[in-house]
């Protein structure tokens, strides 16, 4: 591990001296304290085993040899060299798992975000047809009511014709009745006039009369004739108008009946599509569950990282305090 800025040899070294001037046990721990909790722990080890290595080395280098100095050394660094790989190694490893789970947490997230928002886009897509298809079956009842409407006129039309043409035959029926009446009048004058010739003039004058009064009242009834006919030309043209809308609105109301089948068929699919973005969505839950257990089994690694690196760092302050040993055992053998 590298050492935090800051904490260096020297002041390593003042909290050392303060700790013997107060009479206290030299510790790492002690030292971390005097220094106000900061700097790392093997930075500290560092320091203090260089500074007792630099007092050993003071005090035992005139009585160690050479080849043991640098036995003692090569133990040590090598212990040390050990020590510091395995930490560095695990801790590298943690920290691109750490790395790998926030980058695949950020990605699933990104992923809910734009599946979420697809959700309410296409519940929204949804809100609008079903707005839609209210204002078609309201179009489509407004039509299928205006249809209505115009099959009674028609019928009314219908009735009103069906009179008028009854009228027109009766008309036509007293129009034959008078020419049988006039025909027969006529045959019973000319009889008539056979039989009395002195008479004739008279009768001419009384039938003369009786034709102007029935060629009157025949062209009152022609006139009515005509009048009945135009009235007859008038609702066969608003017959054909009425048939005409009649046909538009059929053909309005097929359109709104293949409109509406239309948007129904455009619901069905985004309800389909909003089912699958549902199973989607909680297909994607589950894995955030699983990542979730996932980071929590990393974590307890990182808790178990953390342990064999505190039994590391122990293992190393027991080989140092053998080297230690060790080297005082040595110079204790060398001066005796």
């Amino acid at each position: 591990m590298m050492a935090r800025s800051g904490i260096t040899l020297h002041n390593v070294e003042q909290a050392k001296q303060a700790l013997l001037v107060r009479g206290e046990r030299v510790s790492i721990d002690s030292v971390r304290a005097e220094l106000g909790h900061t700097g790392s722990k093997s930075t500290i080890h560092k320091h203090l085993k260089h500074l007792e290595d630099a007092q050993d080395e003071s005090q035992t280098q005139v009585l160690l040899s050479d080849e043991l100095q640098q036995l003692l050394h090569h133990v040590a660094a090598r212990l040390t060299k050990e020590a510091n790989a395995t930490l560095d190694e695990k801790t590298v490893l943690f920290e691109q798992a750490i790395e790998d789970k926030d980058e695949q947490i950020t990605q699933l997230n990104e992923q809910a975000d734009a599946l979420t928002e697809q959700g309410q886009e296409l519940r929204e897509a949804c809100d609008a047809v079903r707005e839609d298809n209210i204002a078609l079956r309201a179009k489509n009842d407004e039509s299928q009511q205006a249809h209505a409407l115009y099959r009674q006129q028609i019928v009314a039309l219908e009735q009103q014709l069906s009179t008028v043409q009854d009228h027109n035959r009766s008309l036509e029926e007293k129009h034959h009745d008078a020419r049988q009446a006039l025909a027969h009048y006529r045959e019973a004058m000319a009889q008539q006039r056979e039989r009395e010739s002195e008479k004739h003039e008279q009768e001419c004058a009384q039938l003369r009369q009786v034709s102007h009064k029935t060629q009157q009242a025949l062209t009152a009834k022609q006139t009515a004739l005509a009048d009945a006919h135009h009235h007859i030309d008038t609702l066969k043209s608003e017959l054909a108008v009425v048939r005409s809308e009649r046909d538009a609105s059929i053909k309005s109301e097929n359109t709104t009946k293949a409109q509406c089948q239309l948007q129904r068929n455009t619901l069905e699919e985004l309800n389909k599509a909003h089912i699958v973005l549902q199973a989607e969505c909680s297909h994607l839950k589950q894995q955030c569950a699983k990542l979730e257990a996932t980071n929590s089994n990393v974590k307890k690694e990182v808790d178990a990282i953390r342990t064999e690196k505190s039994r590391l760092e122990g293992k190393c302050q027991s080989q140092q305090d053998l080297i230690d040993k060790l080297t005082r055992s040595t110079s204790t053998s060398a001066s005796k």
